[in-house]
């Protein structure tokens, strides 16, 4: 059921236009950061880093093969990284928005860099679950 309902083509659009969102936003935020005469510093690039890479997880994931897995040992390295990874962002990312909520309430919920995680991490959580349950 749960996998008939993830294979499901309006879910798998929406997932690749969240993940297009999250690349894109974080190249931008990327580029932004490079190119400002201020000093950077490495956990400036922490949040764009984590978006890039969950957009590339999802995108990976909600394709029919993973694209760039050539032996069924890189697809398995590939989903248990995606799981392993969408755990570690639920997991943290929860934290913050539940002390996001505690201190701003239900508005919490409008600042987009805080939400948009969870659907890509979760996504990357269940398909790669699914896909290792599968082989």
């Amino acid at each position: 059921m749960l996998n008939r309902v993830l294979q499901n083509r309006w879910i798998v659009r929406l997932v690749l236009l969240l993940a297009m969102l999250a690349i894109v936003l974080s190249g931008i935020d990327i580029l932004g950061g490079s190119i400002s005469p201020s000093a950077t510093r490495a956990r400036d690039y922490l949040l764009p880093g984590v978006f890039l890479a969950l957009g590339l997880f999802s995108w990976a994931l909600a394709r029919p093969t993973v694209p760039f897995a050539i032996s069924k040992r890189a697809r398995s390295i590939t989903n248990w990284s995606a799981l392993l990874f969408g755990g570690a962002v639920l997991l943290f990312w929860g934290l913050d928005v539940y002390s996001a909520f505690e201190d701003a309430g239900p508005l919490a919920l409008l600042d987009w860099p805080l939400m948009l995680p969870f659907p890509l991490a979760a996504w990357c959580v269940l398909r790669s679950a699914l896909n290792l349950s599968a082989a």
